[in-house]
């Protein structure tokens, strides 16, 4: 099975013409500022984000499908955002990942975990070989310091 190196939520994900990555602005929390007091059902808010992840080939690897699959939890274990799949074939020693996503919901605050699984396809059970612990702030702004003379 392929060894993780890296899994990082971030803002972007530059792939460069030799291959190379550069990850742009990590996100290690993510604050909401004036909420309503209502929200509807289930609210999200349209902020691009990805997740990167990067694997490096170990002997045995080549030519197998894996399916890797990353999840947001709470601190209960309930999921948060739907579990996003992708599959891979790993050729080169190292291999990159690239999970877009469109919105970001809008979830209490506290810590939430990213969890990072990965299976190969002919064993169809996902194994846990990631987390990434990301910080949510609800902010109220207060009008008297956004006041300009």
């Amino acid at each position: 099975m392929p060894k993780l190196q890296i899994f990082v939520p971030c803002e972007r994900v530059i792939i460069g013409q030799e291959n190379s990555a550069s990850v742009i602005l990590i996100m290690a929390e993510v604050t909401f500022s004036d909420l309503p007091a209502q929200l509807p059902d289930h609210p999200a808010s349209p902020s691009k984000w990805h997740v990167f992840s990067q694997w490096l080939r170990e002997p045995g690897d080549e030519g197998n499908l894996f399916w890797q699959e990353i999840k947001m939890v709470d601190g209960d274990g309930k999921l948060v955002i739907l579990p996003h799949s992708a599959s891979f074939k790993i050729s080169a020693d190292i291999h990159r990942m690239n999970a877009m996503y469109e919105v970001f919901p809008i979830i209490p605050p506290g810590p939430y975990d990213l969890v990072l699984s990965l299976r190969e396809d002919s064993q169809g059970t996902y194994s846990e070989v990631g987390r990434y612990t990301l910080r949510v702030y609800h902010r109220k702004e207060d009008p008297e310091t956004q006041k300009t003379d």
